[in-house]
């Protein structure tokens, strides 16, 4: 699969997450994070984490949110300020994660690379 295959089953899959968390099937929302810790993978191997990082602009903020997420060792200034917007917006678990996102980097207790 592709760079520009792989960012979108990435955004894709973010939407799916989000859509379960929201309906609170966690079984679902779980799988959907497997899927995309995989596609993670897959994108640093293909050197595509530019491509990842460009979805924290993606209008659907699901997708913002786990793109700035999975890029923060990537590019932290881009991402911290992503989750800084998206923790003002107080959008049901978007918000919340980007507040804790934002805590767990400066509490040096980020375990996503």
């Amino acid at each position: 699969m592709e760079a520009d295959q792989l960012t979108h089953s990435f955004a894709t899959h973010a939407i799916l997450h989000h859509r379960h968390s929201l309906e609170g099937d966690w079984k679902k929302a779980n799988e959907q994070i497997e899927i995309i810790n995989s596609l993670y993978e897959r994108i640093k191997k293909a050197q595509a984490r530019e491509k990842l990082l460009n979805l924290t602009d993606s209008t659907h903020l699901e997708v913002a949110a786990l793109a700035a997420t999975y890029s923060m060792t990537y590019n932290p200034d881009k991402c911290l300020a992503k989750m800084r917007e998206l923790e003002l917006l107080n959008i049901p678990h978007i918000s919340t994660a980007a507040k804790y996102a934002i805590q767990n980097w400066k509490n040096k207790e980020w375990f996503i690379d």
